[in-house]
C-alpha cells in the first residue's frame, strides 16, 4: 500500500475490517486447547479481585490520584499491559488536548484514561459502569468543539485531554479503518493522532473483538488470555487549515491513522458495520429459530396422524419415536408390531346428567361396578396379527400393485387396532375400532 495515497476502498470487502470467529483454526488452536484449562481458573480468579477493586474505585470517584492508582493496578491484575511509544509527541502538543484514535475494544477508554487521565464520550459497545467509572462525559457530538471546550474548562486539571475515537465501533484493525464520523471534529482545530494496536501471546492467540459479540464476552477473554499488550503510538499533532472543510480535515486525520497502522482508511461506516453484523449475526440466529418452529410444528402434525390411528397411544411416547423415526407409517409399525413400551391412554368418561341416571333401571347393575376390566397398565405387546390381508390375485401394472398394497396395509391397521381395544376392553371407555 503507498504511503501517499492510504485511502483504498475498491480492493477491500467490509467483512474484512471485522473478526467472524474468536479462535484460530489448524495447528494455531492446538497451543489454546492446551492453555484453555489454565485459563479458565486464570479468569476466575480474575473476575473475583477485579470486582472488589472496581468497587474501591468506585468508593474513590471524586479522588483522582486514588482512583487513577486502583484502575492501574486492577490492570496490571487483569494482564493488560499499556505501552506507549513516542511519547515525547504527547508532551510537546499539550496544546492539542483532544486526543484521536482509532477503536479497537471495549475497553480502550480505560486504558486511555489509566494512561494519560484523559476523559471520554461514552463508548456504546462499552459498559454503562466503565463508562462512569472513567468519568465520560455524555455529550452531543454535532455540536463539537463548543461542548468540548466547555468540558475542558470544567476539568479539575488544566492538562486532562479528551479521548474520541470517530469510527463509532471496533474493528479487527488488520485491514482497515471505517470511516471516521465528522461531527467528532466539528470546530476541532488541532488533534492528537494516536494508533492503537492489540497483541497477545501465541498461546492463547485469540481476536480481541468479534462481530456481533457483546461486550461482557469481550471482557471474559481477556480475563482468560495470560495478557493483552495495547500499545499506543503517538503521532505528530494535525491542525486544520483555514481553507480546509471538517471533511477534509477528518479523512487526513483517518488517513495519518491508518498509515501509521498499516491498513487502508475506507468509507465502510458505522451502519455498514451494522447491516453486515445483522445479515452475518441476527439473521442467521432468526432464520435458525424459525427452522426450529417449523420442525416443531410438523412434529406436532405427524404425532396428530398417528393418534388418529391409535388414541390410546400417549403423545410423548408418539413424538419420541417420531422424532427418531421421522416417519408416519414406521412409528405406526413400531407400535403396532410391539417395539414400543407405553401406559394406554384412558379418555375422560363424560359426566352423566342427574336425569339420566333417575332413568336408570335400578336393576341393571352399573358399568363402573361389574366391569371386569381393568385399566390396562402393562406395556403394550403387539400381538400378531392372524387375519388374512393378502391380495388374492398379483396385480400386473404397478399402479395396481401400489393401490393392493395400501388396501392391505390399512386393512392391517384396522385389524391391528381393532383386535387391541378388544383384548383391553377399551371399548368400555369411547374407544371404535373404525
Amino acid at each position: 500500500m503507498s504511503r501517499e495515497s492510504p485511502v483504498m476502498m475498491s480492493t477491500t470487502n467490509i467483512k474484512d475490517l471485522f473478526d467472524e470467529a474468536r479462535c484460530p483454526d489448524g495447528w494455531k488452536f492446538v497451543p489454546l486447547l492446551v492453555y484453555f484449562p489454565f485459563g479458565v481458573m486464570l479468569a476466575t480468579i480474575r473476575l473475583f479481585i477485579s470486582l472488589q477493586m472496581l468497587l474501591a474505585a468506585s468508593a474513590f470517584q471524586n479522588v483522582a490520584i486514588v482512583k487513577k492508582f486502583i484502575l492501574k493496578m486492577m490492570c496490571n491484575i487483569l494482564g493488560v499491559i499499556i505501552r506507549e511509544d513516542f511519547t515525547e509527541l504527547r508532551f510537546k502538543t499539550q496544546a492539542a488536548p483532544i486526543l484521536v484514535t482509532n477503536q479497537a475494544t471495549p475497553v480502550d477508554p480505560l486504558v486511555f484514561h489509566v494512561a494519560t487521565g484523559c476523559t471520554t464520550v461514552p463508548n456504546p459497545e462499552a459498559p454503562a459502569a466503565l463508562n462512569w467509572l472513567i468519568g465520560a462525559h455524555n455529550i452531543n457530538i454535532s455540536q463539537g468543539f463548543q461542548q468540548l471546550t466547555r468540558i475542558l474548562q470544567e476539568c479539575p486539571s488544566k492538562q486532562t485531554s479528551i479521548l474520541l475515537q470517530p469510527e463509532g465501533a471496533t474493528t479487527n484493525g488488520k485491514v482497515g479503518l471505517l470511516k471516521f464520523q465528522e461531527g467528532y471534529l466539528e470546530g476541532v482545530k488541532k488533534v492528537q493522532p494516536v494508533a492503537i494496536q492489540i497483541w497477545r501471546p501465541p498461546t492463547a492467540s485469540v481476536s480481541p473483538c468479534v462481530i456481533g459479540s457483546p461486550w461482557w464476552m469481550e471482557m471474559l477473554w481477556i480475563l482468560f488470555v495470560p495478557c493483552t499488550v495495547f500499545c499506543l503510538r503517538y503521532l505528530p499533532a494535525i491542525v486544520k487549515s483555514e481553507k480546509e472543510s471538517t471533511e477534509e480535515f477528518t479523512k487526513r486525520v483517518q488517513g495519518v491513522i491508518a498509515t501509521r497502522l498499516g491498513v487502508q482508511a475506507t468509507n465502510f461506516t458505522l451502519g455498514d458495520k451494522k447491516e453486515l453484523e445483522k445479515r452475518l449475526v441476527i439473521t442467521p440466529v432468526r432464520q435458525q429459530e424459525h427452522r426450529v418452529a417449523q420442525r416443531n410444528a410438523e412434529l406436532q402434525r405427524m404425532v396428530a396422524q398417528v393418534r388418529e390411528v391409535l388414541p390410546y397411544v400417549p403423545a410423548d411416547v408418539v413424538r419420541k419415536d417420531l422424532f427418531r423415526t421421522k416417519s408416519v407409517d414406521i412409528t405406526i409399525s413400531n407400535i403396532l408390531e410391539g417395539h414400543i413400551s407405553f401406559v394406554p391412554v384412558l379418555p375422560s368418561t363424560p359426566v352423566k346428567s342427574p336425569t339420566a341416571v333417575a332413568q336408570k333401571p335400578a336393576d341393571q347393575p352399573s358399568s363402573s361396578s361389574t366391569s371386569s376390566v381393568a385399566p390396562p397398565t402393562t406395556a403394550c405387546g403387539g400381538e400378531s396379527n392372524t387375519l388374512n390381508t393378502a391380495a388374492s390375485t398379483f396385480p400386473k401394472s404397478a399402479e395396481e400393485r401400489s393401490m393392493s398394497f395400501k388396501e392391505r396395509k390399512t386393512r392391517l391397521v384396522e385389524n391391528a387396532r381393532r383386535r387391541y381395544i378388544e383384548k383391553h376392553g377399551l371399548k368400555e371407555f369411547g374407544f371404535s375400532a373404525s
